[in-house]
């Protein structure tokens, strides 16, 4: 509200106001009748400002001004109008004002907040001090010079702002960046904050200039003590102790600091005043009187306080956070005054010197922070795969590449393989030789056909120079461990079977005496008799049972991180702070669907403009032409150099360069066939296409370039050589092929592109990070509004990755022999074989997995 004529006042002797007054009275209550509400979201823009500012140009433009309304967006439109004045070379002055007021809820007003209604003496209504009455009196005072032939002697602008309470972007900040001309020769602007005066005597007002600023600061204070039940009270509780220490700053007053300033200040309002003023009793000075006060003497005052979180528990400490401003050169007084004040046992820690030195680097110990362990970090033997480690012991392997194939399928039947580290402890005693029946190779490197007594022919090559050696242990088949055998090398593998009832682990033994794997196994295996000792057993590969390998530490880390998960889950439920309420309630709300409308809109249209540019790039690079490789690689090197939020700006700020775009006659500026202004054509919108579709170019360029590169030369040559145009060589033979290569980099390019849209919050577009901005600015919810951006940005890019791998298994036709299965696929065959275990019943075969390995034509079965 703001004090008004009252209708009485004639009757009562009180001065009668005057034409300029009441005109001006006229205007303010007008505007407060607009309803122009700024919420700082862009989906709850309506017409109000823009209604307001038609109705000050329409009285400016009554009494002759010649005045410029800018509305870069619908709903926020301002008004500027300039009065010239006698000297020209004189520098202007800005009187301006804005016309949006902050939200309101008319529940919690006396009078309707836009019924500008007199009461009492008093206006009331939304804007009649922020700040509708300004903007009446400034108007009201423009049209009275224009009215009267009042000429300045300085240029005087009058500016009427939109989208003030929302920091201007769409007013005052957009005038000055696309329309600087508006205000050319300005020096000086007259608005709202400042202008504090003191009545004198002999209707005379002292007016307070600021001289200095004082430092601000942060200081916390910190409570320790001991943690106890709440039903045990304690000598030490850090609550209390804090809240003491918070008390005896509320109670503390600061001396004044009686700088040269403020004693020049007290001298000569002393003698306009005609009464000394002494800087303890300033009460004389009114309003301003708690202005002056607060910035001649240092200042506290606690803000924050934290401690707890269970009520049932004295925490173990407590704090309080202080707004600190401190006077120019007082910053080693206030501290040593505010560490007295709150005693010793109070432990203060300040976000930055409170001279204004910079953040501290240290922590309150003295200890760097960040300091890292400097111990030398463990070395790490080298592990060399095992086939590797074989084949340089015994490079004659290299010789027999029958042999490898060999090898390769028997490796396939042994399902379970393990490579046991070297130096693991095992069970007592060595491991027995396998007698392969089919080349009678064992483990020592002997070849010979084997027979059910153990009888060899001559050696010849050795599957060991191709395989890790492998031993094996013969344990019973039901209700008796596995036999597992140590290894003979570094790399050798443990292989644990199970056997028919009976069979006994012999571990050590001669070499006559072991088993070979030709034999058939009995056939009632409930009912076999056990193999003596000293006797060969004959054992068939089909009717041994794998066991599986039990890994342990694999367990342990599963079960490990499934717990830090499951915490992390119940934490996420139980902890208020979240606020999922909050989360809840916005997450479908319509300025954030606004905003994932236009992160979508940028992320694809962007994409289309930075692949299709890419691949003409790429293209260039890859051309014979010296003048289409160096434009396309100079292009390249300058969009990747320079940072995306600069480019964005430099294209939103595009009228500044060149004010208006067209065509017209080469090399010349004087005439135009067509012509536009630059910042009709280069909205907001089209210089964040234009920055993400032009730098994201750069480096799908790259990636396009890399996927062309990497197909085999033969390709080219070969469709060359059967004739096949250029043109279908590229789109129906090398591009195929590079799309393997493009596609898993193309697609994280756009999966940041989604994210990377955000950067253009600093031109206002209302993307989906700005409008949760808006929002968690206006309530203050943090937390809740960025989850809200998180879980939508999550599953944006969930769904591009589901589409990256359809993608991918599309182009893998090509050479895969057969294509990796979907999630599906899967899942389905997951279940069919769960379901035939439960069943005991044979396992449904497998369908096709490109991670299988395929026999080659003509191995054994």
């Amino acid at each position: 509200m703001t004090a008004a004529p009252s209708p009485h006042a004639a009757e009562t002797g009180a001065p009668q106001p005057g034409p300029l007054e009441a005109e001006a009275l006229e205007h303010i209550r007008a505007l407060i009748r607009i309803d122009s509400v700024n919420t700082g979201e862009a989906a709850t823009i309506g017409d109000g400002e823009t209604r307001a500012a038609l109705y000050v140009k329409e009285h400016l433009d009554e009494v002759g001004y010649e005045t410029v309304l800018v509305e870069p967006r619908p709903g926020r439109a301002s008004v500027i109008a300039r009065l010239p004045g006698s000297d020209p070379d004189a520098e202007a002055l800005i009187a301006h004002a804005h016309l949006d007021v902050v939200p309101v809820d008319a529940d919690d007003w006396t009078h309707p907040p836009f019924g500008a209604e007199i009461h009492d003496g008093l206006l009331y209504g939304r804007g009649a001090v922020d700040m509708k009455d300004f903007a009446g009196m400034l108007l009201a005072i423009a049209r009275a010079f224009r009215r009267d032939g009042i000429v300045p002697r300085r240029d005087l602008i009058f500016a009427f702002f939109a989208d003030e309470e929302a920091g201007g972007v769409w007013g005052a900040r957009w005038i000055v960046e696309n329309r600087p001309e508006l205000f050319a020769g300005a020096t000086e602007a007259l608005s709202e904050v400042g202008g504090f005066s003191i009545p004198l005597p002999h209707d005379r007002r002292a007016y307070l200039v600021a001289t200095a600023e004082k430092g601000v600061t942060v200081a916390t204070l910190t409570a320790r003590g001991a943690a106890a039940h709440g039903s045990r009270p304690t000598a030490d509780n850090a609550v209390v102790r804090v809240a003491r220490a918070v008390a005896a700053i509320g109670e503390h007053r600061f001396p004044v600091v009686r700088t040269a300033t403020l004693e020049r200040f007290f001298e000569v309002y002393g003698r306009a005043s005609g009464e000394p003023l002494d800087g303890d009793d300033l009460s004389r000075l009114g309003f301003s009187a708690s202005v002056i006060d607060a910035g001649a003497r240092n200042t506290v005052s606690p803000t924050v306080l934290a401690a707890g979180g269970k009520i049932n528990v004295i925490p173990a400490s407590a704090s309080a956070t202080l707004d600190v401003r401190v006077v120019p050169g007082q910053a080693d007084a206030l501290r040593e005054e505010l560490a007295a004040v709150v005693g010793d046992d109070i432990e203060v820690t300040w976000a930055r010197d409170p001279g204004d030195r910079g953040p501290r680097r240290g922590a309150a110990d003295g200890r760097a922070a960040g300091c890292r362990d400097r111990r030398r970090p463990r070395r790490h033997r080298r592990a060399v795969p095992a086939a590797r480690q074989h084949r340089q012991q015994t490079p004659e392997s290299s010789r027999h590449p029958g042999l490898r194939l060999r090898a390769a399928a028997r490796a396939r039947r042994l399902r379970r393989v393990r490579a046991v580290p070297h130096g693991r402890r095992m069970r007592a005693g060595g491991g027995p030789v396998l007698r392969d029946a089919r080349d009678g190779a064992d483990s020592a490197g002997r070849v010979g056909p084997a027979s059910a007594t153990g009888d060899r022919t001559a050696p010849r090559a050795s599957t060991a120079d191709v395989l890790p050696r492998v031993a094996v242990g013969v344990g019973a088949w039901r209700g008796v461990s596995t036999c597992e055998t140590a290894p003979r090398g570094p790399f050798d593998p443990v292989i644990a079977f199970r056997a028919p009832t009976g069979t006994p682990c012999r571990f050590g033994q001669p070499e006559e005496h072991l088993m070979t794997t030709t034999a058939p196994a009995p056939a009632d295996r409930s009912t076999a008799p056990a193999t003596p000792p000293g006797s060969t057993a004959q054992v068939d590969l089909a009717t041994i049972a794998v066991v599986p390998t039990r890994h342990w530490w694999r367990w342990t880390l599963s079960a490990l991180l499934l717990f830090v998960v499951a915490q992390f889950a119940w934490s996420l439920v139980t902890n208020d702070r979240y606020m999922w309420g909050t989360f809840a309630q916005y997450f479908f709300s319509e300025p954030v669907l606004i905003g994932i409308g236009y992160t979508l809109s940028l992320t694809a249209i962007s994409a289309v403009v930075g692949f299709s540019l890419g691949t003409l790039l790429a293209l260039g690079r890859l051309s014979a032409s010296p003048l289409l490789s160096s434009v396309a690689w100079g292009y390249i090197w300058f969009f990747r150099s320079v940072p995306l939020v600069v480019q964005i700006i430099v294209w939103y700020n595009l009228g500044y360069l060149y004010p208006t775009l067209g065509l017209g006659t080469p090399f010349t500026t004087d005439f135009w066939i067509v012509e536009f202004p630059t910042v009709q054509l280069v909205s907001a919108f089209a210089a964040a296409i234009l920055g993400l579709g032009l730098h994201q170019a750069a480096y799908s360029a790259e990636i396009i370039r890399g996927g062309l590169v990497s197909v085999d030369p033969g390709q080219h040559e070969a469709a060359a050589a059967l004739g096949i145009p250029a043109s279908r060589r590229l789109f129906r033979i090398i591009l195929p092929q590079a799309m393997r290569s493009i596609v898993p980099n193309a697609t994280n390019e756009i999966i940041g592109l989604v994210k990377g849209a955000s950067v253009v919050f600093v031109i206002a577009i209302p993307e989906l990070f700005y409008a949760v901005q808006v929002i968690y600015n206006r309530n203050s919810r943090v937390i809740p509004l960025l989850l809200v951006a998180v879980v939508w940005y999550t599953l944006i890019t969930t769904i591009l990755s589901i589409a990256q791998y359809y993608i991918e298994r599309y182009y893998a036709r090509g050479s895969a022999r057969a294509l990796p299965p979907t999630p599906v696929q899967r899942a389905r065959t997951w279940v069919s074989t769960q379901w035939a275990r439960l069943g005991d019943s044979p396992a449904p075969p497998r369908g096709p997995d490109a991670e299988t390995p395929t026999a080659p034509k003509g191995g054994r079965a």
